[in-house]
Parts: C-alpha cells; structure tokens; sequence
C-alpha cells in the first residue's frame, strides 16, 4: 500500500492564552496534532478556545506542504468577567519593572496575560520587545507584525542585540521533508 503524502498547517494563536485551552474541529479525513492539522484538499475548521469567540476558516492542504496560519482569537463577552478583576495597567507596570530588572520572560508571560483582555500598541510593541529579550523568536515575531511601523524600529533593535532578524520570514518547519521540485514542470 503506497504512502500518502499529506500537507499540513500550523495555527499560531493570538492570544497566547488562548493557546491553553484550543481545540481544532475538523472534518473527516483530516487529523489534528496539537496546533497543527495533517490533510488533504480543501477543508473548513473551527478553532475554539474557552473564553474567546470562535474562528472558522476555510484551508487548502498541498500534500507535501507545511505552513503557518496566524489567528487572532477576540474575547467573548463570558471573559470580560476575568478581565474586570485584572487590573491591565498595574500588570503591564509590574511587567515594565521586570523587564527593566533583567526578567524578560516573566514580563512577557504578564503581558502575555494583559493582551487576553486588552490590546493596544504600546502593549504589542513591549511584548515583542520582551519576548525579544527573552530569546523567544515565535513570540517576538509574532506580536511584531502587530506593532505600528512608527514604533518598529526600537523592536527591530532590541532584537538585534538578541540575535532575531524579525525582517526576513522563517519558513515553517515540518515533520515531514517537503518534495523537491520537479524539474519537468
């Protein structure tokens, strides 16, 4: 029996706490691997995380192909009451402090914890320069695209100092080896 080629697709969910609790629906003939989905063909499917509104989306699998889907996820109205007890400001203080301190990875996971219930420029900007000092490359480039171009250019230097060139896209990797191409066509 010959092997099947499959092509796949990885969520990148925003926000990071809506990771925690993400479940992926799919049709038939298509499987889910934590945040990536294994297939082929067309197929619509519905991302659900407690808390945040669902997001449908229609996705074209290439066997052989991986690549990377970023979805935002918007709060329901059943998380506000989460929020209404979180005071954001105070929190992205205590991250600013933290940072400033040397403790770039616990004052990214506070405004990661900030952006579940607000989310402004200056927040996704100190989160990719966080998430920057924290050596943590998926997280800095993913709230980069977030941050306006005006204030780019201190993220893009932060960065730099840690090693991350947020100007060039990684291509998403893969379990499975993409095909080389075929030199016919």
């Amino acid at each position: 029996m010959p092997t099947q080629i499959l092509g796949s697709v990885r969520f990148d969910v925003s926000p990071p706490p809506a990771r925690k609790s993400l479940k992926i629906q799919v049709p038939p003939g298509f499987r889910v691997i934590g945040d990536q989905v294994f297939g082929q063909g067309d197929a619509t499917m519905t991302l659900r995380a407690s808390g945040y509104s669902a997001a449908t989306l229609t996705i074209a699998l290439t066997p052989g192909r991986t690549f990377t889907r970023y979805v935002d996820l918007t709060p329901s109205i059943g998380a506000s009451a989460e929020c209404a007890t979180l005071d954001v400001d105070t929190l992205m203080s205590k991250a600013e402090l933290m940072y400033n301190s040397g403790l770039e990875k616990p004052a990214l996971s506070l405004v990661e914890q900030a952006l579940g219930c607000k989310q402004t420029d200056e927040m996704y900007r100190a989160a990719a320069m966080y998430a920057c000092g924290a050596y943590d490359e998926a997280s800095a480039r993913r709230y980069y695209r977030k941050v306006p171009l005006q204030l780019r250019p201190a993220v893009e230097l932060r960065c730099k100092l840690a090693r991350i060139d947020l100007r060039t896209e990684k291509p998403a990797l893969s379990r499975y080896p993409t095909p080389p191409d075929d030199p016919k066509q």
